[in-house]
């Protein structure tokens, strides 16, 4: 770092007590405008008006970036170029604004950057800022500015399957494990997040940390149809479900489902003839039950395999340090728009078998206000699947 500084011993001692407080504002992930203030009214403190600024890395964007390979390039920013550039098209008009202040414009194509490589890596606003040789408040207001973008944008993204493509999302997930009539697999997962300042207890999970919930289906292909980001991390999931608006209109009967489908979840999600869950295991499930049961778990590791995809390419998910829980609902929904965009380019990365599915996370225990008639056609559509499935050499006969 440097710092520009007068002669006098009280000049002195004044900068080397700010330079302190800038090195631990810094030296943290989670920002606050408090923060924000307090580095600026460091930068600006003394009588002679005089800054103090941070060691910049000069050339990463100009020159570094253009010559990396195309695996590099992956490596750090977690999606291949061709996707970031089609990206770019997409919200380049939207990304040109002029700064407020006396800084230089940021051009579109610097502030994608800036944005996937803090969703891509746990570094800090510092850290990013001395990379990309910008303010760490550009930071902060860049991200804002694309996770703003990207939710605007999201309804063109993360659409429900209709008409023919409802049809073809049913025909591969039929193919998977010849369950019929699959549109979509449902579950939650849990992004975790500092204390917050308010009602920090309502944030904590069963594992006993502060997250937030995000609910979210999808496709045969990982590919995101619904999501559902915010509710606290003590919420059961049957809770989060029925507090969706997928659940509400599931629960009055106002989805677009086809004739014949359904999307598949868990057993804390309640059973109706919109969203097939397993047989309790009981102990004497029959032969068919077991079955049932089986191909089911085969197709519901799909949706696990879709957080695994999204939270090993946007790692900021397994950890956002904000203390402002509508930023990081907007964040997580943006890293989903990406997602979902990466699946259109056949942009995958490879993710560790553990990634794909928390079982320390998923709340099993039934706990859900249950709509007596859809339950019962839920189970006489479960029945007379289970019935109707070819029987698979992995289930034990009774």
């Amino acid at each position: 770092m440097m710092s520009s500084v007068s002669g006098t011993s009280d000049v002195a001692q004044r900068y080397l007590v700010l330079q302190l407080l800038i090195d631990e504002i810094m030296d943290t992930d989670v920002e606050s405008d408090e923060d924000e203030e307090l580095m600026v009214a460091c930068a600006t403190a003394g009588e002679a008006n005089e800054k103090i600024y941070l060691s910049k890395i000069k050339g990463f964007y100009e020159v570094t970036i253009p010559v990396m390979s195309d695996k590099e390039f992956k490596s750090h920013f977690r999606l291949e170029r061709g996707t970031a550039e089609a990206q770019l098209q997409k919200i380049s008009s939207k990304l040109m604004i002029k700064q407020a202040n006396s800084e230089p414009e940021i051009c579109p194509s610097k502030q994608l950057l800036i944005a996937l490589w803090v969703w891509s890596t746990p570094d800090s606003y510092r850290s990013v800022s001395q990379r990309f040789n910008v303010s760490k408040s550009s930071v902060a207001r860049i991200l804002r500015r694309m996770a703003d973008v990207l939710v605007e944008m999201a309804s063109s993204f993360i659409k429900w399957p209709e008409g023919q493509h409802a049809q073809n999302v049913r025909e591969h997930f039929n193919k998977m494990s010849e369950f019929p009539g699959v549109i979509g697999c449902i579950d939650g997962t849990h992004i975790p997040i500092p204390a917050p300042t308010e009602h920090s207890d309502s944030y904590v999970n069963r594992k006993g940390y502060h997250s937030v919930q995000m609910q979210a289906v999808c496709q045969h292909n990982l590919k995101f149809t619904n999501c559902y980001v915010g509710q606290v991390g003590s919420v059961h999931d049957a809770r989060v479900y029925r507090l969706s608006y997928l659940g509400q209109d599931i629960e009055n009967n106002l989805t677009n489902f086809p004739p014949d489908c359904h999307i598949i979840g868990d057993s804390a999600y309640p059973l109706s003839p919109y969203l097939l869950t397993p047989y309790r295991e009981t102990g004497n499930l029959t032969r068919y039950q077991q079955n049932y049961n089986f191909r089911h778990s085969s197709t519901r590791m799909t949706i696990e395999r879709a957080f695994g995809h999204m939270k090993g390419r946007f790692r900021r998910l397994q950890f956002f340090p904000s203390p402002d829980i509508a930023f990081i609902c907007k964040s997580v929904i943006s890293c989903c728009v990406l997602h979902n965009i990466c699946v259109d380019n056949s942009d995958l990365i490879p993710v560790d078998a553990e990634n794909y599915r928390d079982p320390s996370l998923t709340n099993t225990d039934f706990d859900v206000r249950i709509v007596e008639n859809q339950q019962r056609d839920g189970k006489s559509k479960r029945d007379q699947i289970a019935a109707n499935l070819r029987l698979s050499f992995q289930v034990t006969a009774t």
